[in-house]
């Protein structure tokens, strides 16, 4: 059950990551990224032209977070929301332990 919170929570990501790299190094789309994240009730974040930005999804068991750097890179970080997955149980289900 939990891999399969986690598979989503990448996917729902990873959705938004071409956007977030295009919005963070040039600028376009970031109102219309900025207004799908805001309307997603699993999404909070901002992200900005020229800024670092991060974008967190949580489906109530896990979350993920995404941290943009305007020059290209993401990096994630997992974390648990309760007693029914644990942060290492939401990195294993990622498949990054």
């Amino acid at each position: 059950m939990i891999v399969v919170a986690i598979i989503g929570i990448l996917a729902a990501v990873a959705t938004y990551m071409t956007k977030a790299d295009a919005c963070t190094q040039t600028g376009m789309g970031c109102i219309s990224l900025n207004n799908e994240i805001t309307a997603t009730s699993q999404l909070a974040g901002l992200i900005t032209q020229g800024n670092n930005g991060s974008l967190t999804y949580d489906d109530g068991d896990c979350s993920v977070t995404a941290t943009i750097v305007a020059g290209g890179s993401v990096t994630c970080t997992f974390a648990a929301n309760g007693a029914i997955a644990s942060a290492a149980q939401c990195q294993s289900g990622a498949g990054l332990n």
